[in-house]
């Protein structure tokens, strides 16, 4: 069993008093996992441990909770990753799962060269049903259960960020990333297109973008080996 740490950054936005971000983390991290706002980050519980990774809830989200944080920005989601990458400096891969890969090309792609992006299944707007790792799909893991908890409980916060937020932002082109799709998720490719990331299939009938085991398998022997 891996024996995370955890912490927490602050992040001034908007002139509000400081917010707040829970982050967990192990040592020898080199990595960060990053999901979308309004998610938590369990669901990506198997990529995270199978990587050793760190990893943290969103603003306003799971353990990283505020009343008054209920619809995500952009702005927002880019200061909170540059205060969690602060807070990691051994970290030199960041990985995104879905539209996370907004906030993290935009962050990465003022400092090229420092990180190595890898998107998962990227996208800019919300996926279709069997392509969402939080509609009901057979064989869902605890980690997976636990996330489509916090949104039952807080559906508005996901659904802003991907139907509002996402569409409306600019796409930047980012310099060492890679996108990571499915065969047949052609909006994954033309959104890796978009960003100007290199493109590699791995997975199959929407393995990545619903983040299976066997798909956290794949993508940690990739950023591995």
């Amino acid at each position: 069993m891996i024996a995370y740490r955890e912490g927490a950054v602050a992040i001034t936005h908007e002139g509000r008093s400081p917010l707040v971000t829970w982050y967990r983390w192990v040592p020898r991290t080199s990595a960060l996992v990053v999901v979308e706002p309004g998610a938590t980050h369990d669901y990506a519980r198997d990529l995270i441990e199978l990587l050793a990774a760190a990893s943290y809830d969103p603003v306003g989200n799971g353990r990283s909770f505020h009343r008054d944080v209920s619809a995500p920005s952009l702005e927002l989601a880019l200061a909170e990753l540059a205060r969690v990458l602060d807070a990691l400096p051994g970290v030199r891969d960041v990985v995104t799962h879905q539209s996370a890969a907004l906030p993290a090309a935009h962050l990465l792609a003022r400092q090229p060269g420092r990180y190595r992006l890898t998107m998962v299944s990227p996208r800019l707007g919300p996926p279709s049903d069997h392509l969402d790792p939080f509609a009901a799909h057979e064989g869902r893991s605890g980690g997976h259960e636990a996330t489509c908890a916090w949104i039952a409980a807080f559906p508005d916060r996901l659904a802003y960020w991907r139907k509002t937020v996402v569409p409306n932002a600019p796409v930047v082109a980012c310099a060492m990333a890679t996108a990571l799709i499915d065969a047949d998720d052609d909006d994954a490719a033309a959104t890796a297109r978009a960003f100007g990331a290199a493109t590699l299939t791995l997975g199959v009938g929407g393995a990545l973008a619903r983040l299976t085991p066997h798909a956290a398998t794949q993508i940690s022997r990739y950023l591995t080996r």
